[in-house]
């Protein structure tokens, strides 16, 4: 399945689709972990979300900094931590609930538990069990995909599937987590491509701005968006290459136009 169409596990952990059960340290140490991986908040900061937890207690060890009081009844993904790790989908249809087992890891070991916890984070990310309809824009079971290329409900029918608790126009795979040479953001009305300019206000002293350099309509979709991406990163007008180390840099980061200033101070004397 096009994982275009899956939604984030930012999207899943902002809209409380997760839960936690069980050991409460193996708790704790993992919603750090995604709050790293998907937020890029600091230990010490206050989210303002992350995933639900059940029978969590304040031990008074400031758990609360990290842990959403808010209970989700009807969580999409449970994890439940012990001797061993394991990951269900839950999944509504007509009949009830379904309990799919997506991952499970026997006799944890600590000492490589940032291992397991990279693996559980995989496979929400990429888990197949629910995809975002692009016609009704909600999220469905997978297995009742129109065929695995076209994200739509079977037979283009989607009044008669069973829609998942989940806002899927919240869905956003388009932004970019990090700041590559030129990356996206989904806005509530349009998509930006930006790139990092470097200036030197002063002549020891540079700076870092955000410029954007282009804006696509809001439906746009996350192909289109890479392709553009690819266009824009390949142009000179944002990056030049020095003809003595063969790097693409930032047009900041030259000398002139053919040197960057890392060979000009270690090939020619320049001091920045």
């Amino acid at each position: 399945m096009n994982t275009d169409h899956i939604p984030t596990v930012k999207s899943l952990m902002e809209q409380h689709a997760i839960r936690l059960t069980g050991d409460e340290a193996l708790r704790f140490k993992f919603s750090a972990f995604l709050q790293q991986k998907e937020l890029r908040f600091q230990l010490e900061s206050h989210p303002p979300y992350l995933v639900c937890f059940t029978g969590l207690e304040d031990q008074g060890l400031g758990y609360d900094i990290y842990f959403d009081e808010e209970k989700n009844s009807q969580p999409l993904y449970s994890i439940h931590f012990s001797q061993d790790i394991s990951l269900v989908a839950h999944v509504r249809t007509t009949t009830g609930i379904i309990h799919k087992a997506l991952y499970v890891k026997n006799g944890v070991n600590i000492a490589r538990i940032t291992q397991t916890f990279k693996a559980l984070h995989r496979r929400l990310d990429q888990s197949s069990t629910f995809f975002v309809c692009q016609e009704c824009h909600h999220l469905i079971d997978a297995e009742l995909m129109h065929d695995a290329d076209t994200p739509f409900c079977r037979d283009h029918n989607c009044n008669l599937t069973v829609k998942q608790p989940f806002d899927g126009l919240q869905h956003d795979r388009i932004s970019d987590r990090q700041h590559s040479s030129v990356w996206a953001e989904k806005k509530d009305d349009c998509i930006q491509l930006l790139v990092t300019e470097l200036t030197w206000p002063h002549p020891h002293e540079c700076a870092y701005t955000s410029k954007v350099i282009k804006t696509l309509p809001l439906n746009t979709s996350p192909e289109e968006v890479r392709r553009i991406k690819y266009q824009l990163a390949s142009s000179y007008e944002f990056f030049k290459e020095c003809i003595h180390c063969n790097r693409r840099v930032e047009v900041g980061r030259m000398h002139n136009e053919s040197t960057c200033q890392y060979c000009a101070e270690s090939q020619f004397g320049v001091t920045y």
